[in-house]
């Protein structure tokens, strides 16, 4: 909507100002013209709000190629003490296990360890025996690693795969892509906009990115895992692994200008 500002004009001629310059009559008669001629408002146009705002979307979509792999170690124990030891004895040889294929210590993470008792609430609430639980994050691991490393880690203890993610180390050149695609979109929107309300689209006013989702970006540099793997100990038990695609979602929002 048009804001108007409405500015009143004073005629401010008094007799006395006139007769310095000039006689009584022609002072009446100089301001009598001056009312005549001039408006008493002058309107002021405000385009500042004439614009076109749009909305785009546009998605880039990449193969992943790197994962990050969440193992679980689990044991059990007569007592709390037993279950403790079995589980170290258990997580230090998946850990061991990982290294010696090459992965660094950045990329192993433990993290939530839990133990606790295991009830017969049937008896009493009578302690059964001890469970604990470790969990064990493996970080960059290339993509066509990760069957046989799934495998070989549960070999070695891991009794529970958590989850497998899918990442890609060219998460930022795809989002890029993704945003220049989105704003080409937006440009098209606001045409079709302009020329049905009939008016010439103008420049670019103001962006608005929307925060994006970064799950899938990944570090640039990752764990060389096949350079301590023996390609010859595959086997056909590794697990299948079909990462797919990952989408890389650019979201903005577009103020155009209206051209006169």
């Amino acid at each position: 909507m048009k804001k108007q500002v409405v500015i009143p004009i004073l005629t401010l001629i008094t007799s006395a100002a006139l007769t310095a310059c000039t006689s009584p009559q022609a002072a009446h008669d100089l301001g009598a013209s001056l009312g005549a001629s001039m408006p008493t408002s002058i309107k002021i146009e405000d385009t500042s709000s004439q614009v076109i705002t749009v909305s785009s979307s546009q998605e880039v979509y990449v193969v992943p190629d790197i994962a990050q792999l969440v193992f679980c170690v689990s044991t059990k124990a007569a007592t709390a003490q037993e279950c403790q030891q079995l589980n170290s004895k258990s997580l230090d040889q998946v850990l061991e296990y990982l290294k010696s294929q090459g992965i660094s210590e950045e990329s192993i993470q433990t993290s939530d360890y839990n133990l606790e008792p295991n009830y017969d609430w049937n008896n009493g609430r009578t302690i059964i025996d001890y469970e604990m639980s470790a969990r064990v994050t493996v970080s960059q691991i290339p993509i066509d690693q990760v069957g046989e490393l799934i495998t070989s880690t549960v070999k070695q203890g891991a009794n529970r795969v958590e989850s497998v993610s899918y990442l890609s180390s060219q998460y930022e050149q795809s989002y890029q892509e993704a945003l220049k695609r989105a704003v080409d979109s937006a440009r098209e929107k606001a045409q079709v906009l302009a020329e049905a309300g009939g008016c010439n689209l103008g420049p670019v006013i103001h962006i608005n990115e929307s925060m994006p989702d970064t799950s899938a970006r990944a570090m640039q540099s990752y764990t060389n895992y096949s350079a301590a793997r023996d390609m010859a100990t595959a086997k056909e038990e590794d697990m299948a692994v079909m990462p797919g695609q990952l989408k890389i979602q650019a979201q903005i929002t577009v103020d155009f200008a209206v051209a006169h």
